[in-house]
């Protein structure tokens, strides 16, 4: 499919495992003769060195290298970290900012000036109180059955997952 391919566009991201180990997942982006949409992971890779600018920029070169697409690379999209962005500038792709991340910072900015923070906090601490520990997590649910009220599974939201802060509220 890539060997196929007039041009690729590629999206990565970097995360932290619950182990706290680094991981790098780059997937490439093609449309087909057909007019169809052809998405496929090229990489998911530990990685153990500092997260340099440059030590980044030979991550996307060295994936990019070894599936020889380099010279089919239009666009790198990522989010917004400037070690990331910085890597792309070293190498000459254009680089397009994940919406989703830019929406994601938009959304943490109007909730910091709304002054929800507070609310956030309290329901953070609540749910916290159920997630980190087995017997609330259990007291809770004889407590929902005693009730007869609909078992609620409680999610703790995460800074880097746009809809968690919703799904916790709700």
């Amino acid at each position: 499919m890539l060997s196929d391919a007039t041009y690729v566009a590629l999206t990565a991201d970097y995360w932290t495992s619950l182990a706290n180990d680094s991981y790098l997942g780059i997937t490439s982006h093609t449309i087909s003769s057909n007019w169809e949409l052809q998405s496929v992971a090229l990489a998911v890779k530990l990685i153990k060195d500092r997260h340099y600018t440059s030590a980044r920029a030979e991550h996307f070169s060295s994936v990019v290298t070894e599936w020889e697409i380099f010279d089919k690379v239009t666009t790198f999209s990522t989010y917004n970290a400037r070690n990331v962005t910085a890597a792309v500038g070293l190498l000459p792709f254009q680089h397009m900012h994940c919406m989703a991340h830019t929406l994601q910072l938009s959304v943490h900015k109007g909730i910091a000036k709304s002054g929800l923070d507070t609310v956030l906090s309290k329901c953070r601490k609540i749910v916290g109180h159920f997630k980190h520990s087995s017997a609330n997590q259990t007291e809770l649910k004889v407590q929902q059955s005693t009730r007869n009220t609909t078992p609620e599974v409680l999610i703790q939201d995460v800074p880097t997952r746009w809809n968690s802060t919703l799904q916790m509220i709700e």
